[in-house]
């Protein structure tokens, strides 16, 4: 028979997990409710360049486990055939974690919805250790709002939308910044290995989560334990990091430094450091950014020059929100505004905590009474939680439409399911159309649309497009390898823009406008693209060899 403290512990970690369980599910449903209303449902997987990769590479993992074992045991033999008729795979440039995770929930059902409620459940599961993490240091009310205003915040909206791999990256940041957290707290050599083995999962999720290398160090000199540092048990982790991910960084790296700029540390940081600046400002506003800064710069003087700890948690916290803001300044991995959303829970908690600590001493200066305390906590809540819903919150819409139906008109046609198809357009034209074919085949690889991508077929450079070399020259050159037979349709992508068409697209064009004999047109195709731009894509047969 249970003691009473004994059935007290427990009933209190039921109701923990209870409400966890009930906040999470608010949380998807509001995250749901977001991708419908930002028309997440209807569009493409071409909302960002690498969105079509994703997909494509999660459904190849898919595949394999549903039974693609048992054509190819081998899985890069297996992954190489499924590029030859699905050219968009990414392991490789990204690490496998993610997409085993995706392909696992996949075996309940490839469809488009199925994809981004994956998406919508890792947001929430984000959003929940947000509050988690910060009930600890600014209480049950105020880590409820940051949680809130981080699953409504413009970035976190965008990256729900589309599927991508940077929220389950955060996802990981988070977890083992709650794993270092109990090892602050406890000093076991259990806790330093789960934070090890959730360090590795995230690096292998993707390799963003390096940053978390220095977050030991800045939460240890923000709690003023730096001394930790000697500490035999603390090492655990970095061992188990290079023993599991290291090496999956090292063999790949050939491959993943092609998505580097080619900056040097100083040039690139002249570029990073504006462009983030403003980023973080346009996505979580200047009231959360002021109270966050201000929040950090306060308590590292308090660590620092006044020598007073800040707490655990918090330290924890302050010590995710730099190193990942850093992180990006010198890491020349890009500049793109989904880069901070590593930093966003850590930033909303902080400004919540800002607040909190201005209202506290507000009660104090006025005298009020204790009972006070809970309405007037609501309250203030309340009141950040719109001034910053009114600062920048909107929605975000998805803006991808129109790729999927060049695939239902190719596999309607006559001739048999496996029509091979030329995309001529820029990575996210080519991502979109591939992932619709891959999404439509029912017999992955072995049937389906077979794509051509006119970046690889008619070109050759790296993953961000530099060194492009031209495979040919002349306009009879690409006539000639449009009619040798490996191709029945050709797909001419308008929307592209302009200063972005490669040299090739002007050789097609004038391919098509000089011999309009060897082009049949199908159909032209509206598109929606990032920006609310329209356009068409039109949709070629070839009347040459190729039509065979």
């Amino acid at each position: 028979m249970l003691q009473p403290r004994s059935k007290w512990k427990a009933n209190h970690e039921a109701g923990v997990i209870l409400h966890a369980l009930i906040l999470f599910c608010c949380l998807f449903a509001i995250n749901v409710y977001l991708q419908i209303a930002n028309s997440s449902y209807e569009s493409d997987f071409g909302a960002h360049p690498d969105e079509g990769a994703h997909v494509v590479t999660a459904l190849m993992v898919r595949d394999y486990l549903a039974g693609g074992f048992l054509e190819s045991a081998n899985p890069i033999l297996y992954a190489k055939s499924y590029y030859e008729v699905f050219p968009k795979v990414a392991i490789g440039h990204y690490p496998p974690v993610f997409y085993l995770i995706a392909g696992g929930w996949l075996l309940f059902g490839v469809t488009v919805h199925n994809l981004l409620v994956f998406s919508a459940i890792i947001t929430s599961l984000c959003g929940l250790i947000t509050f988690l993490l910060g009930r600890l240091f600014i209480g049950r009310v105020w880590a409820i709002g940051a949680a809130l205003m981080f699953t409504l915040s413009p970035i976190t909206q965008r990256y729900t939308s589309v599927f991508m791999s940077d929220m389950m990256l955060l996802a990981g940041c988070l977890l083992s910044a709650a794993a270092f957290l109990r090892f602050m707290q406890h000093g076991r050599r259990v806790d330093s290995m789960l934070f090890g083995v959730i360090a590795s999962a995230t690096i292998l999720t993707k390799s963003s989560g390096l940053l978390l290398a220095v977050v030991p160090f800045f939460a240890l000199l923000l709690s003023c334990r730096i001394h930790l540092i000697r500490a035999s048990a603390i090492w655990i982790a970095p061992v188990v990091v290079l023993i599991t991910a290291v090496p999956w960084l090292v063999f790949t790296y050939p491959i993943t430094s092609e998505g580097a700029m080619s900056d040097s540390v100083p040039d690139y940081l002249e570029k990073s450091l504006p462009f983030f600046s403003a980023a973080i400002v346009d996505v979580s506003g200047v009231l959360v950014v002021v109270l966050a800064c201000g929040q950090i710069l306060y308590r590292i003087i308090d660590a620092i020059f006044r020598r007073r700890a800040v707490s655990d948690s918090e330290a924890v916290m302050i010590a995710l929100a730099i190193a990942g803001f850093c992180f990006y300044l010198f890491i020349p991995a890009g500049l793109e505004q989904r880069y901070l959303l590593v930093i966003m829970p850590a930033f909303y908690l902080l400004a919540f905590k800002a607040f909190q600590d201005i209202c506290l001493r507000l009660v104090q200066a006025l005298g009020l009474k204790s009972r006070c305390g809970l309405l007037l906590h609501l309250s203030a809540v309340i009141v950040l939680s719109f001034c910053v819903l009114l600062e920048c919150f909107e929605l975000r819409h998805k803006q991808a439409e129109g790729f999927a139906e060049i695939i239902s008109a190719v596999g309607n046609s006559s001739g048999g399911i496996n029509h091979s198809l030329l995309v001529v357009s820029d990575s996210r034209g080519e991502g979109a159309i591939i992932a619709a074919s891959a999404l439509a085949s029912c017999r992955r690889p072995c049937e389906g649309i077979r794509v051509y991508r006119g970046s690889k077929t008619l070109a050759s450079s790296d993953w961000l497009g530099r060194n492009y070399s031209a495979i040919y020259n002349t306009v009879a050159g690409v006539r000639a390898y449009m009619n040798s037979g490996a191709l029945q349709f050709l797909a001419l992508d308008e929307g592209v823009p302009p200063e972005k068409r490669a040299g090739y697209y002007g050789l097609v064009e004038r391919a098509v406008n000089e011999n309009s004999g060897d082009f049949m047109e199908v159909g032209r195709f509206p598109t929606l693209r990032r920006g609310g731009k329209k356009s068409d894509v039109i949709l070629y047969r070839l009347a040459g060899e190729g039509a065979g």
